[in-house]
């Protein structure tokens, strides 16, 4: 049976961490096999209109867990930065200088051949990405 991905039984939680104003990151599970699934069947599952709202508010931190190592730890570093942004030593700064040495975001990535990237006028913002990523591997 599929279970909801914590939301709806954890509402006393979310609830409570809302009231007393804690601070909250949201780690999103995608991969349906593990209980997770699109971020917008997720939003449905809480069925209170307000505490959805304050969940899934503007601004609120939110990283994705996936099933490779490597993105894992790009995860991991993410709720760390968090934590340690929460407490008195921290709490002044908006981010912190924290990676994992040899972790994806250090290595210079690119391609051993020439690439073409094809962008469909039909799809909104496809040719937009295309340029970005044009610019960021010339």
């Amino acid at each position: 049976a599929f279970e909801p991905t914590g939301l709806s039984i954890g509402s006393r939680e979310v609830r409570a961490t809302l009231d007393k104003s804690k601070p909250m990151m949201l780690t999103h599970e995608s991969d349906k096999a593990k209980g997770g699934g699109p971020l917008a069947e997720i939003k449905c599952e809480l069925s209170d209109s307000k505490l959805q709202e304050a969940v899934f508010a503007e601004g609120r931190g939110m990283t994705t867990w996936h099933r490779f190592a490597d993105f894992q730890l790009q995860a991991l570093t993410e709720i760390a930065e968090f934590t340690l942004l929460q407490t008195p030593a921290y709490h002044e700064k908006n981010q912190l200088p924290i990676f994992v040495p040899g972790g994806l975001l250090w290595l210079n990535l690119g391609f051993t051949s020439p690439v073409i990237l094809y962008a469909s006028e039909h799809n909104i913002g496809a040719k937009e990405l295309a340029d970005e990523f044009s610019n960021a591997y010339k």
